[in-house]
């Protein structure tokens, strides 16, 4: 990202994620997203895997989206919770 800024419209990250998305479609794949992502776009995006969202001590780190190959049983979210103690 550049600047300060988080971006939450998936279409204003760059790349874009529908361009990502286009490009890694007939693959296994990760991709590591703000965790303000917009879940509702992702649909419009053509995204049909698994969205693993991230905490940490309390607060939200990431959200990774898991392509449809390598998701776990057909799951559609997904929340991780890591403790500092």
């Amino acid at each position: 990202r550049s600047g300060a800024r988080r971006r939450f419209d998936p279409r204003a990250y760059l790349p874009p994620l529908d361009e990502l998305l286009d490009a890694l479609r007939d693959r296994a794949y990760v991709v590591k997203c703000a965790p303000g992502i917009d879940f509702a776009v992702l649909g419009q995006l053509g995204f049909d895997g698994e969205i693993e969202v991230t905490s940490l001590a309390g607060s939200v780190r990431e959200a990774c989206l898991w392509s449809r190959r390598l998701s776990a049983g057909g799951e559609r979210r997904r929340a991780t919770v890591l403790d500092t103690g």
